[in-house]
Protein backbone atom coordinates (compact mmCIF):
# COMPACT_ATOMS: atom_id res chain seq x y z
CA UNK A 1 0.00 0.00 0.00
CA UNK A 2 1.44 3.39 -0.99
CA UNK A 3 1.86 5.95 1.76
CA UNK A 4 0.28 8.70 -0.33
CA UNK A 5 -3.08 6.88 -0.10
CA UNK A 6 -2.88 6.89 3.69
CA UNK A 7 -1.84 10.54 3.69
CA UNK A 8 -4.85 11.45 1.59
CA UNK A 9 -7.09 9.55 4.02
CA UNK A 10 -5.63 11.32 7.08
CA UNK A 11 -5.85 14.79 5.53
CA UNK A 12 -9.48 14.30 4.42
CA UNK A 13 -10.36 13.04 7.90
CA UNK A 14 -8.79 16.13 9.46
CA UNK A 15 -10.44 18.63 7.13
CA UNK A 16 -13.75 16.86 6.66
CA UNK A 17 -13.87 18.33 3.17
CA UNK A 18 -12.55 17.05 -0.16
CA UNK A 19 -11.89 20.49 -1.69
CA UNK A 20 -9.85 21.86 1.21
CA UNK A 21 -7.91 18.60 1.41
CA UNK A 22 -7.11 18.73 -2.32
CA UNK A 23 -5.69 22.25 -1.87
CA UNK A 24 -3.54 21.15 1.09
CA UNK A 25 -2.17 18.19 -0.82
CA UNK A 26 -1.68 20.19 -4.04
CA UNK A 27 -4.00 17.87 -5.96
CA UNK A 28 -7.11 18.36 -8.03
CA UNK A 29 -10.33 17.08 -6.51
CA UNK A 30 -10.77 14.18 -9.01
CA UNK A 31 -7.25 12.92 -8.26
CA UNK A 32 -7.85 13.01 -4.51
CA UNK A 33 -11.20 11.30 -4.96
CA UNK A 34 -9.43 8.55 -6.91
CA UNK A 35 -6.92 8.11 -4.05
CA UNK A 36 -9.75 7.61 -1.61
CA UNK A 37 -11.53 5.21 -3.92
CA UNK A 38 -8.36 3.14 -4.41
CA UNK A 39 -7.74 2.97 -0.66
CA UNK A 40 -11.32 1.90 0.09
CA UNK A 41 -11.09 -0.82 -2.55
CA UNK A 42 -7.79 -2.04 -1.13
CA UNK A 43 -9.14 -2.14 2.42
CA UNK A 44 -12.58 -3.33 1.33
CA UNK A 45 -14.05 -0.72 3.67
CA UNK A 46 -16.06 2.47 3.25
CA UNK A 47 -14.12 5.15 5.11
CA UNK A 48 -16.34 8.22 4.74
CA UNK A 49 -19.98 9.18 4.54
CA UNK A 50 -20.54 12.02 2.10
CA UNK A 51 -23.02 14.83 2.67
CA UNK A 52 -23.76 18.24 1.26
CA UNK A 53 -21.60 19.89 3.94
CA UNK A 54 -18.58 17.63 3.78
CA UNK A 55 -17.28 14.18 4.65
CA UNK A 56 -17.61 12.29 7.93
CA UNK A 57 -15.74 9.19 9.03
CA UNK A 58 -17.61 5.90 9.13
CA UNK A 59 -17.07 3.62 12.15
CA UNK A 60 -14.52 1.69 10.07
CA UNK A 61 -12.80 4.94 9.10
CA UNK A 62 -12.66 6.09 12.74
CA UNK A 63 -11.05 2.82 13.79
CA UNK A 64 -8.47 2.87 10.98
CA UNK A 65 -7.53 6.56 11.25
CA UNK A 66 -5.12 6.32 14.24
CA UNK A 67 -3.46 3.28 12.68
CA UNK A 68 -2.99 5.15 9.42
CA UNK A 69 -1.51 8.09 11.30
CA UNK A 70 1.00 5.83 13.07
CA UNK A 71 1.99 4.32 9.74
CA UNK A 72 2.60 7.78 8.26
CA UNK A 73 4.63 8.80 11.31
CA UNK A 74 6.79 5.72 10.82
CA UNK A 75 7.32 6.56 7.13
CA UNK A 76 8.28 10.14 8.06
CA UNK A 77 10.74 8.85 10.68
CA UNK A 78 12.36 6.52 8.16
CA UNK A 79 12.79 9.45 5.76
CA UNK A 80 14.26 11.70 8.48
CA UNK A 81 16.74 9.09 9.72
CA UNK A 82 17.80 8.23 6.17
CA UNK A 83 18.46 11.91 5.53
CA UNK A 84 20.51 12.18 8.72
CA UNK A 85 22.57 9.14 7.75
CA UNK A 86 23.23 10.69 4.36
CA UNK A 87 24.37 13.95 5.99
CA UNK A 88 26.57 12.48 8.72
CA UNK A 89 30.28 13.19 8.68
CA UNK A 90 32.59 10.24 9.28
CA UNK A 91 36.28 9.48 8.85
CA UNK A 92 39.32 11.46 9.96
CA UNK A 93 39.96 15.21 10.21
CA UNK A 94 43.53 16.47 10.64
CA UNK A 95 43.60 19.90 12.30
CA UNK A 96 46.63 22.12 12.85
CA UNK A 97 47.33 24.01 16.07
CA UNK A 98 49.75 26.75 17.07
CA UNK A 99 50.63 27.42 20.70
CA UNK A 100 48.58 26.49 23.71
CA UNK A 101 45.33 24.57 23.22
CA UNK A 102 43.56 26.36 26.07
CA UNK A 103 44.44 29.79 24.66
CA UNK A 104 43.12 28.71 21.26
CA UNK A 105 39.87 27.61 22.92
CA UNK A 106 40.45 24.29 21.23
CA UNK A 107 38.57 22.26 23.88
CA UNK A 108 35.39 24.28 23.27
CA UNK A 109 35.71 23.94 19.51
CA UNK A 110 36.38 20.21 19.73
CA UNK A 111 33.39 19.74 22.05
CA UNK A 112 31.10 21.34 19.45
CA UNK A 113 32.69 19.28 16.69
CA UNK A 114 32.14 16.05 18.65
CA UNK A 115 28.57 17.00 19.47
CA UNK A 116 27.61 17.61 15.83
CA UNK A 117 29.81 14.91 14.25
CA UNK A 118 30.27 12.13 16.84
CA UNK A 119 31.65 9.67 14.28
CA UNK A 120 34.46 11.99 13.17
CA UNK A 121 37.97 11.12 14.39
CA UNK A 122 40.02 14.28 14.98
CA UNK A 123 43.84 14.27 14.82
CA UNK A 124 45.59 17.39 16.16
CA UNK A 125 48.98 18.47 14.83
CA UNK A 126 51.21 21.06 16.51
CA UNK A 127 52.97 23.45 14.15
CA UNK A 128 53.71 27.06 13.28
CA UNK A 129 51.25 29.36 11.54
CA UNK A 130 52.80 29.43 8.08
CA UNK A 131 53.14 25.66 7.93
CA UNK A 132 49.58 25.13 9.15
CA UNK A 133 48.28 27.51 6.48
CA UNK A 134 50.35 25.80 3.77
CA UNK A 135 49.18 22.33 4.83
CA UNK A 136 45.53 23.41 4.74
CA UNK A 137 46.00 24.85 1.25
CA UNK A 138 47.70 21.67 0.05
CA UNK A 139 45.10 19.37 1.60
CA UNK A 140 47.20 17.76 4.31
CA UNK A 141 45.08 19.44 6.98
CA UNK A 142 41.33 19.95 7.01
CA UNK A 143 41.58 23.15 9.07
CA UNK A 144 43.82 24.91 11.54
CA UNK A 145 44.45 27.78 13.90
CA UNK A 146 46.98 30.38 12.78
CA UNK A 147 48.42 33.47 14.42
CA UNK A 148 49.25 36.81 12.86
CA UNK A 149 48.72 38.51 9.51
CA UNK A 150 49.02 36.50 6.36
CA UNK A 151 47.81 35.94 2.84
CA UNK A 152 44.69 33.81 3.18
CA UNK A 153 43.89 33.63 -0.54
CA UNK A 154 42.24 30.32 -1.33
CA UNK A 155 41.14 29.81 2.28
CA UNK A 156 38.08 30.60 4.34
CA UNK A 157 39.14 32.27 7.58
CA UNK A 158 37.56 33.82 10.68
CA UNK A 159 39.14 36.32 13.06
CA UNK A 160 38.78 34.78 16.53
CA UNK A 161 40.62 37.38 18.62
CA UNK A 162 43.33 40.00 18.50
CA UNK A 163 46.62 39.08 20.17
CA UNK A 164 49.16 41.50 21.62
CA UNK A 165 52.88 40.68 21.39
CA UNK A 166 55.71 41.71 23.74
CA UNK A 167 59.48 41.51 23.76
CA UNK A 168 60.53 39.24 26.62
CA UNK A 169 63.96 39.11 28.19
CA UNK A 170 65.80 38.28 31.41
CA UNK A 171 64.92 40.37 34.44
CA UNK A 172 68.62 41.28 34.81
CA UNK A 173 68.45 43.13 31.47
CA UNK A 174 65.38 45.19 32.41
CA UNK A 175 67.21 48.53 32.78
CA UNK A 176 69.07 48.16 29.48
CA UNK A 177 65.93 47.10 27.61
CA UNK A 178 63.83 49.95 29.00
CA UNK A 179 65.99 52.61 27.32
CA UNK A 180 67.03 50.69 24.19
CA UNK A 181 66.03 51.83 20.72
CA UNK A 182 64.84 49.36 18.09
CA UNK A 183 68.29 49.44 16.50
CA UNK A 184 69.97 48.81 19.87
CA UNK A 185 67.63 45.89 20.58
CA UNK A 186 69.08 44.19 17.50
CA UNK A 187 72.45 43.95 19.30
CA UNK A 188 71.02 41.61 21.96
CA UNK A 189 70.99 37.85 21.50
CA UNK A 190 67.63 36.60 20.23
CA UNK A 191 65.73 33.34 19.94
CA UNK A 192 64.99 32.63 16.29
CA UNK A 193 61.82 30.94 15.05
CA UNK A 194 61.03 29.33 11.69
CA UNK A 195 60.47 31.96 8.99
CA UNK A 196 56.89 30.72 8.60
CA UNK A 197 56.12 31.43 12.27
CA UNK A 198 54.02 34.49 13.14
CA UNK A 199 56.55 35.49 15.81
CA UNK A 200 59.24 35.78 13.12
CA UNK A 201 56.96 37.98 11.01
CA UNK A 202 56.31 40.32 13.95
CA UNK A 203 60.03 40.55 14.75
CA UNK A 204 60.98 41.21 11.14
CA UNK A 205 58.37 43.99 10.86
CA UNK A 206 59.63 45.64 14.06
CA UNK A 207 63.31 45.63 13.15
CA UNK A 208 62.69 46.73 9.58
CA UNK A 209 62.02 50.16 11.10
CA UNK A 210 65.47 50.12 12.73
CA UNK A 211 67.24 49.24 9.52
CA UNK A 212 68.71 45.86 10.50
CA UNK A 213 67.61 42.49 11.79
CA UNK A 214 69.02 40.86 14.95
CA UNK A 215 71.18 37.75 14.76
CA UNK A 216 69.65 34.66 16.34
CA UNK A 217 71.72 32.82 18.93
CA UNK A 218 69.10 30.13 19.57
CA UNK A 219 66.42 28.53 17.45
CA UNK A 220 63.14 27.15 18.82
CA UNK A 221 59.72 26.49 17.36
CA UNK A 222 57.66 26.27 20.56
CA UNK A 223 56.44 29.08 22.78
CA UNK A 224 57.47 27.16 25.89
CA UNK A 225 61.05 26.90 24.66
CA UNK A 226 61.16 30.63 23.90
CA UNK A 227 59.90 31.41 27.38
CA UNK A 228 62.43 29.09 29.01
CA UNK A 229 65.41 30.53 27.13
CA UNK A 230 64.43 34.09 28.02
CA UNK A 231 63.75 33.17 31.66
CA UNK A 232 67.23 31.62 31.94
CA UNK A 233 68.80 34.93 30.94
CA UNK A 234 70.08 33.76 27.56
CA UNK A 235 68.21 35.79 24.92
CA UNK A 236 65.26 37.98 23.96
CA UNK A 237 62.13 36.70 22.32
CA UNK A 238 58.68 37.69 21.11
CA UNK A 239 55.83 36.15 23.12
CA UNK A 240 52.10 36.60 23.38
CA UNK A 241 51.26 39.40 25.80
CA UNK A 242 49.39 37.19 28.26
CA UNK A 243 52.35 34.78 28.46
CA UNK A 244 54.78 37.66 28.91
CA UNK A 245 52.71 39.26 31.68
CA UNK A 246 52.26 35.94 33.46
CA UNK A 247 56.03 35.44 33.35
CA UNK A 248 56.60 38.93 34.72
CA UNK A 249 54.34 38.18 37.69
CA UNK A 250 56.24 34.96 38.32
CA UNK A 251 59.52 36.88 38.31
Amino acid sequence: MDSYLLRSFVVIARNGHLGRSAIELHLCKPALSNHLKELEQTLEQVLFERSGTGMRLTPAGSRLLPIAQKALDAVDEVTTVAHQIGMRVTGRADIGMVGDAIWLRAPQALTLLQRHHPELMVHLHQGVSGNVQRDVLEGRLAAGWVLGPGDYAGLTSWLLTRVGMRIVGPLAWAQQLASASVRELADFPWVDTPATCAHAQHREALFARGGRQPVGHFHADSERAHYGIAAEGLALSFLREEVALAGQQDG
